[in-house]
């Protein structure tokens, strides 16, 4: 019964004030007091931050896909548009250098990216039938959307 009212309390205290029991936690695994830790609340936590990374590393992948749009959409090219193309590509490769494992998971994730990329790129010039405009697929390599130095030629 004990143990029951304990896992109770770790978890009242959980949703009390996250600050407090984080910082408790921490406490109690650096002094290797393993009774004193919310396994289940832990676990969900670290689950919760390597969502975190991975939508991250997503909504990244899916700003530079609709930056590189602009390549079927005439005039639309800037020096922001450069430099947002930068600064995505640049905190990717922030992302990925924390968690290298997640640079795997940017071919996985770009079927959906490039979906949730012509939708948004779409509603920036007001197209009804982005169909129309952007590829059916993503025209680009893994290594194209990753790379620094690559800015797709305008199409005719």
């Amino acid at each position: 019964m004990s143990k029951i009212v304990e896992a109770n309390d770790k978890t009242a205290r959980y949703d009390a004030d996250f600050y407090e029991w984080a910082k408790e936690q921490a406490a109690a695994l650096r002094a290797r007091h393993f009774e004193l830790l919310d396994f289940e609340n832990l676990a969900e936590e670290i689950e919760g931050l390597a969502r975190s990374d991975w939508r991250e590393l997503r909504s990244r992948v899916v700003q530079i896909l609709v930056h590189l749009q602009s390549q079927f959409q005439p005039g639309r090219r800037s020096r922001s548009w450069e430099a947002t193309l930068a600064l995505q590509r640049t905190e990717i490769e922030a992302v990925v250098r924390d968690s290298p494992s997640l640079r795997r998971e940017v071919a996985e994730l770009i079927d959906d990216a490039y979906a949730s990329a012509r939708r948004i790129a779409a509603k920036e010039i007001r197209l009804e039938q982005w169909s129309e405009r952007f590829p059916p697929t993503c025209p680009w390599s893994v290594e194209q959307i990753l790379d620094a130095d690559f800015y797709p030629a305008p199409s005719k």
